[in-house]
């Protein structure tokens, strides 16, 4: 009973360790490079840099954030709330939130959006980034 206990605890000790690694390293000013989309069995991608575009995500340690686009000389900013858990990355704008799967290795940066959250049944994006 005394190994099953002391199992338990550095499972939840690894979890909790992993979670806070994933919060720390979110940190930081991330730019996009790509997009991975796929629609209805089609897959694309787009550099952004050659397709004109422009997306950075800032993430503050106090749990703010915000992003801004740029695209056809025209810039949009908006700002949130966020938080990381179980490997997901949640963002609180105008008392919605919105979850979405994120990996993160060194100084890249991959947000995963599925067809729900796009309006899209089916689709799957993939956005990479790269740290500032």
């Amino acid at each position: 009973m005394k190994r099953f206990i002391l199992a338990a605890i550095v499972a939840l000790v690894g979890l909790v360790s992993c979670e806070k690694e994933l919060a720390d390293a979110i940190v930081g000013t991330w730019e996009a490079t790509s997009v991975e989309m796929t629609v209805e069995g089609v897959k694309l991608e787009i550099d952004v840099e050659e397709a004109g575009l422009e997306m950075s995500f800032t993430f503050n340690s106090n749990g703010t954030a915000s992003v801004t686009e740029k695209a056809d000389g025209e810039s949009f900013t908006e700002s949130f709330d966020y938080y990381v858990e179980d490997g997901m990355l949640y963002l609180t704008a105008e008392s919605e939130t919105e979850g979405l799967p994120i990996e993160i290795d060194g100084k890249h940066m991959t947000m995963i959006f599925d067809g729900e959250m796009l309006d899209e049944p089916g689709a799957k994006v993939k956005i990479h980034f790269i740290r500032k």
